[in-house]
């Protein structure tokens, strides 16, 4: 099971959790705020792209027993599944979301994720779009997700290229807790 992960500070800009660790001294850009949540450990903001944020969430696959023991690229077809029935709920309200890329080995910290990049719509204007890193660390998924609000799909390839590049200079995957 996922642990509480209240108290891990280690420094100032540091996170140590049961399933991952950022080293805050290679995070420049980014700010950690923390959560004594095992779901929603902590979430990120860029000091020079304040139009991105980064959400981590935890998710315990007891709760979703059908991806439990899949492949990446069968995990990636489930996500596309559950993105392909909230876009339906969203049409509703003039919202859409599209896919615009996906890979199911995206290499960080010597490790592969699963990468699932969308653009949101509000009639037809773009807002937002959003890149999420997802592993499997034990019965849990880890999932970092990278929003950017902006309509500029530039300043999201910026955000998501340094947010990239910070997960692969601070990431340390910790061992699964059973």
């Amino acid at each position: 099971k996922v642990e509480d992960v209240s108290n891990t500070t280690v420094k100032k800009n540091d996170f140590r959790g049961p399933l991952f660790a950022l080293d805050g001294s290679k995070n420049k850009n980014w700010t950690l705020l923390r959560f004594n949540n095992k779901e929603n450990p902590l979430q990120l903001y860029n000091k020079r792209y304040p139009h991105a944020a980064v959400k981590v969430s935890v998710l315990d696959l007891d709760e979703w027993p059908d991806a439990k023991d899949t492949s990446n690229t069968v995990l990636l077809e489930k996500f596309k599944q559950l993105h392909k029935t909230a876009h339906k709920a969203l049409t509703v309200a003039g919202l859409t979301s599209d896919i615009i890329s996906s890979a199911t080995n995206y290499q960080i910290a010597g490790q592969s994720f699963i990468n699932i990049q969308t653009k949101d719509k509000k009639n037809k204007e773009v807002k937002q779009y959003e890149s999420m890193y997802i592993i499997r660390k034990g019965n849990s998924l880890l999932m970092f997700s990278l929003m950017t609000y902006s309509k500029d799909k530039k300043v999201f390839d910026i955000s998501n290229r340094d947010f990239s590049e910070m997960l692969q200079k601070s990431l340390t995957l910790t061992p699964a807790v059973k």
